[in-house]
Order: C-alpha cells, then sequence, then structure tokens
C-alpha cells in the first residue's frame, strides 16, 4: 500500500481507542491485583506483572495483530509509514518510552511503599489520605523530576500528534509507525 493511500486516523477515534483499552485493562488489573500475595515485598514484586502486561498488550498485540483490542475494536492499525505490518523491534521502539517512564514511576512508589512497610500498594488499599499523605511523604525526591518528564512527554505526544498531517505522534516518529484507519467491510 502507498503512504498516499492511507487513511490516517485522527485524534477522537485514537482516544476512543484508548478508552476501549482502559475498559479491557481495568479487569485484568484488578484480577492480578487480587491474586498477588500480601506481604512486605508486595509493593517492590507487583511491578514485574505491570511490566509484563504492558509488554504483551502494548508490543505483543501491536506486533501480531497491528493494534491493541481498542485499537482493533476502532477499525484501527499500526502500521509502519509505507502501509506495512509492524515488526516487534518497532512495537517496542515505539512503546519503550512510555514503558521507561511508566516502570521508574511504579518503582518509585513501590519503594516508599515498602520502605513505610505497606503489604499493598494499589489505589484500592488508601482507605483514608493520611496513608496517602505518608505514601507521597516517602516517594524518593527524584519521582518530582520524573513526573514532569512523565507530564512534558504527555503534552508533548499530544501536540505532535494534533500538529501533523498524518497524526503521528512522537512514539510513531520514534518507531516509523502512523495509526490508520480501515475500510470498512
Amino acid at each position: 500500500m502507498e503512504s498516499n493511500d492511507l487513511d490516517y486516523a485522527g485524534f477522537w477515534r485514537r482516544a476512543a481507542a484508548m478508552l476501549l483499552d482502559l475498559v479491557v485493562l481495568l479487569p485484568i488489573v484488578f484480577l492480578l491485583n487480587w491474586l498477588m500475595p500480601t506481604g512486605p515485598l508486595h509493593p517492590v514484586v507487583a511491578v514485574a506483572p505491570g511490566i509484563a502486561l504492558t509488554l504483551f498488550y502494548s508490543v505483543y498485540l501491536v506486533y501480531r495483530f497491528g493494534g491493541t483490542p481498542g485499537k482493533l475494536i476502532m477499525r484501527l492499525r499500526i502500521t509502519t509509514t509505507d502501509g506495512r505490518p509492524v515488526t516487534f523491534a518497532r512495537a517496542f521502539s515505539r512503546h519503550l518510552p512510555e514503558l521507561l517512564l511508566g516502570t521508574i514511576g511504579a518503582t518509585g512508589y513501590a519503594l516508599a511503599a515498602w520502605r513505610l512497610g505497606m503489604p499493598r500498594l494499589t489505589i484500592f488499599d488508601f482507605p483514608d489520605r493520611e496513608m496517602l499523605r505518608q505514601l507521597q511523604a516517602a516517594v524518593p525526591s527524584w519521582m518530582r523530576a520524573i513526573g514532569v518528564v512523565q507530564q512534558l512527554w504527555t503534552w508533548s505526544e499530544l501536540i505532535v500528534l494534533l500538529t501533523n498531517r498524518r497524526r503521528r505522534a512522537l512514539h510513531d516518529f520514534i518507531a516509523g509507525t502512523v495509526v490508520i484507519r480501515l475500510p470498512r467491510p
């Protein structure tokens, strides 16, 4: 397929796909959280299943099927800029910035929870604001910089996506990919 023949996916379709992915992922995250044993190492050990899930969901599924379930439901596909299927290396490089920032951020919160002796670390385990305040106070100082970088990355992704003709986000430029709309059957 010629790059001129590609029908590039716009912001709203991609946003809808992201919301559908959230609907798919939430029950999986609940199940993983429920199955995870509690104990002093829980916050640190809990990071690994999150990394595995994100690699499967955002790398393997993109490589194998051309998109996440949300994108596939919205009839979107991730391809190379000339319309060919995405290789594993491209799928991985497309997700790498988010993976790194997410893993570093999760690790910072996990270390803080571990230092506080919290047996679990999920949003469902904070019945009062005091416990959440303690966790935020125990987060390493370098996490503030990671939070700023995450915000800059997110806003840069949005600005770049909205300001180019092919609606490519920064991660698409990194991987040499585009998100296209498939024709109706």
